[in-house]
């Protein structure tokens, strides 16, 4: 496998040799977008990146196919931002419900209430979530993981917990996962026991 780019927070982790490559891009400033998350040597954080989708959104015919087409967009591997991505495809589920073609436009209440999250989305662009999760001098470090569902979704997630020498805490989100909770209403009792093995399989 050939390295095309080579990017750190730390100029004396990039070698000159590397540097000197012309096929090797290396870096150790300028931002980095990588598996749909934009890392940020200056601060060390992550952050997201979405297009904007507001400018033609009050003339758009919003259709389930161009619904999808904005959920697609939104990648969030570390699960930084689940509870958004999950309201969308909840909304997406209920479009399901309503047996809807590919390009039949949207009643006018589902319009609404989907451009609107439209136009809050673009708020996430201004998120900066730190890369670093410990504390300075930290004496404790504990790892918490929660999970939960209801008839809509179900969702884990695992938090670092950390306390220094003065006693001051922090707690960071490490990771999460999400679901849309299945339609069936017979699928609905076996949710809970799907998230627990699902919980324990990947925490």
């Amino acid at each position: 496998m050939e390295r095309n780019k080579w990017s750190a927070s730390i100029p004396l982790l990039l070698p000159d040799s590397m540097c000197q490559d012309n096929d090797l891009s290396c870096s150790s400033s300028t931002e980095t977008k990588t598996l749909g998350l934009l890392w940020k040597p200056h601060p060390y954080s992550f952050a997201f990146k979405i297009s904007p989708m507001t400018s033609n959104c009050d003339s758009l015919i919003v259709t389930k196919k161009s619904v999808i087409s904005t959920i697609t967009r939104i990648f969030d591997p570390l699960g930084l931002i689940g509870p958004v991505i999950t309201r969308a495809k909840i909304f997406l589920q209920s479009l399901w419900q309503l047996k809807l073609d590919w390009n039949d436009p949207l009643p006018s209440t589902l319009v609404s209430y989907w451009k609107s999250f439209i136009y809050a989305l673009e708020s996430i662009n201004s998120l900066n979530i730190p890369r670093y999760c410990l504390q300075d001098k930290s004496i404790r470090t504990e790892l918490h993981g929660f999970y939960d569902s209801s008839e809509k979704a179900y969702g884990a997630a695992l938090y670092l917990r950390c306390i220094n020498s003065s006693g001051q805490i922090s707690v960071r989100l490490l990771c999460s996962k999400s679901r849309v909770a299945p339609l069936k209403i017979g699928e609905k009792k076996r949710v809970r026991l799907y998230l627990d093995l699902n919980w324990f399989r990947n925490p």
